[in-house]
């Protein structure tokens, strides 16, 4: 089959693998994008429709190259039917549909920062309070942590998460109040920053069964890119929309994370196969991309991690011809396949989920 044709056998495995919770772990270079592509084409190939798989990236460059990459394989008319794009940029299109059960409008309008600032400065002003003690950047930084951590308004005020704790010790007490008419101002005038979108994603699905099973029912496949990097909110929202087939295949790298000002939890990838007991594990393990100087650095900067033993790094034996149109070296060497789970940190993180899921 031409989609599995340059696929080597660890890679070929996890494409072929097209039913149930997978966790495919996978370091830079090691074809993670191939194998997400191909196996997004081979479901399509399967005879699952284009329609119903939704795929969600990080950025807006990967998954265009994505898609790119898919239409060559199955074309570009079951490329465009795909439900592939960023997080945000897939949310948004559901938020405009049910915003009404949110209290927007579908015509709602996104805050970039210098909007969502020059908001803080105002709600300072209407409030009195000294800008110089709440620089509005700082305030909005205080705001997006909160909301990263589904930590609304009242909930804040009340304590939760012990944010009016560290405000107050950081002599900052009015805080709460801040966002609260933040809050207020945005969806008076129909607007919402970006760390609303996951935010009121979540508010949808817990306040809305209705809403929820008609979006987690137009899915019967979802794949997640960089699955290390997802905070809470995006945790939880996928841990719904995947309940009922569970047909969940994340792929991500238990080594990195670079989203950790944005709320990342590496708890969602080293704790995957406890949230799915029945989830398979792949690993790629080969690098195609670094010397074995590189790797050998690397996998020993890798060793000194205080936390779970993530994955170790394998070049290549020889350099080998590239694939056509992917730079990809043919792999020269056998992969040995793991059976074995990620170690898993302790951190109580159901117990946190739980929590947060009741302040939104």
């Amino acid at each position: 089959m031409e989609i599995l044709r340059d696929l080597n056998p660890e890679q070929k495995k996890a494409v072929e693998c097209i039913e149930g919770p997978m966790l495919i772990v996978a370091g830079a270079g090691s074809g993670k994008t191939r194998v997400l592509t191909s196996r997004i084409a081979y479901l399509i190939q399967q005879g699952v429709p284009a329609d119903r798989i939704l795929a969600l990236t990080f950025t807006k460059k990967a998954a265009g190259e994505m898609k790119e990459r898919i239409a060559l394989m199955v074309g570009e008319r079951e490329a465009r039917r795909l439900w592939m794009g960023t997080f945000h940029s897939v949310f948004i299109r559901f938020l405009r549909e049910f915003s009404d059960i949110i209290g927007f409008p579908p015509t709602f309008t996104i805050y970039d920062t210098t909007d969502s600032v020059s908001c803080i400065k105002t709600c300072i002003k209407q409030l009195a309070l000294d800008d110089k003690v709440y620089k509005p950047k700082e305030v909005l930084s205080r705001i997006s942590k909160a909301k990263n951590d589904l930590v609304t308004p009242t909930p804040y005020m009340q304590g939760a998460g012990g944010y009016r704790d560290e405000d107050v010790k950081h002599k900052k007490p009015e805080i709460y109040r801040l966002y609260a008419l933040y809050c207020q101002t945005c969806q008076k005038a129909g607007v919402m920053d970006f760390d609303d979108i996951l935010l009121y994603m979540n508010v949808l699905l817990k306040r809305s069964p209705e809403a929820l099973a008609a979006i987690a029912g137009r899915f019967s496949h979802i794949l997640v890119d960089e699955y290390q990097d997802t905070n809470m909110a995006q945790y939880l929202i996928l841990r719904k929309l995947a309940a009922g087939h569970q047909n969940i295949c994340v792929v991500g790298d238990d080594s990195q994370s670079i989203y950790g000002f944005r709320g990342a939890q590496i708890q969602n990838i080293l704790n995957f196969q406890k949230d799915f007991p029945r989830a398979r594990l792949f690993r790629l393990e080969r690098n195609y991309r670094s010397t074995q100087t590189i790797v050998n650095a690397a996998n020993s900067l890798i060793a000194t991690w205080p936390g779970p033993t993530p994955s170790r790094r394998r070049p290549p034996r020889l350099p080998r011809p590239s694939l056509p149109g992917c730079g990809l070296p043919v792999p020269s060497t056998r992969i040995s396949p793991s059976c074995t789970a990620p170690t898993r940190s302790p951190v109580p993180w159901k117990s946190s989920c739980a929590a947060a899921t009741s302040r939104i």
